[in-house]
């Protein structure tokens, strides 16, 4: 839908909330459109995901650089579940099996989802310990390689945008 927004609108600024989703393939023909993974154990996967809820300071997940402000954000909701098939936009029924990581929050950092995505599959593969990624939460300064090194990045292709809530309204 389209309508006029106020003056004071601002499309960065205005949101309330995001939704990313990232989309693991563990099957099917999704390889266009998710990462695919095997051998993954998707109950330590979701485990770990809760250690992420909450307030947090999230450097050792972001891609560096120039950080506007603070890298404290709010994670309201992480979920972890396994489908059959989704509907995505512009793409239509994707067949699984899949792994459906969700992020709900205030905001996010460049490249966080895809580091923290990174990091559960890490997890779930048992190459990294859960206590890891809960002690980069409780002492963000020490530097973590073995989570924000470049080559633990989850690949873009599987990240997805779902959700923007704005002062009093919502895009899908």
């Amino acid at each position: 839908s389209v309508r006029e927004a106020p003056a004071t609108f601002h499309a960065t600024t205005s949101v309330r909330q995001k939704t990313y989703a990232y989309y693991l393939a563990l099957g099917g023909t999704a390889d266009d459109v998710a990462w695919r993974v095997e051998g993954l154990d998707v109950d330590k996967m979701r485990a770990c995901a809760q250690h992420l809820v909450g307030e947090h300071d999230f450097k050792v997940f972001s891609a560096g650089g120039k950080a506007s402000g603070t890298t404290v954000r709010t994670i309201r909701a992480a979920v972890v579940e396994e489908l059959e098939h989704v509907e995505l936009p512009f793409v239509g029924r994707v067949q699984g099996p899949l792994v459906r990581i969700a992020f709900e929050g205030d905001g996010f950092l460049k490249h966080q989802v895809r580091r923290m995505v990174g990091a559960l599959v890490r997890v779930g593969r048992g190459e990294l310990a859960e206590s890891v990624v809960a002690e980069a939460l409780r002492d963000p300064a020490t530097p973590r390689p073995e989570i924000s090194s470049r080559a633990f990045v989850a690949p873009a292709r599987g990240l997805w945008l779902e959700r923007v809530d704005f002062d009093g309204s919502a895009l899908h």
